[in-house]
């Protein structure tokens, strides 16, 4: 799976539960556009969920430990 800067950024911090708001809030951008990187990310990955997404990024190896969350 080979994904965006911005889609790895994103799905890093939604591993860590982060909500899109949350997310959008710490990359100083809106929560739409979270929402469209994690659906682009979702594609790549024939992921049918969130859950299923990361799931298959840790499985991968494109995500690794996500705690304790990366510091701005």
């Amino acid at each position: 799976m080979r994904f965006t800067e911005s889609e790895l950024e994103i799905l890093r911090l939604v591993a860590t539960g982060m909500t899109d708001d949350a997310v959008a809030t710490r990359r100083g951008s809106s929560s739409h556009t979270v929402r469209h990187h994690m659906a682009s990310a979702m594609r790549r990955a024939a992921a049918c969920s969130r859950t299923e997404l990361v799931a298959k990024c840790f499985a991968a190896g494109v995500l690794t430990s996500t705690w304790p969350p990366a510091s701005p």
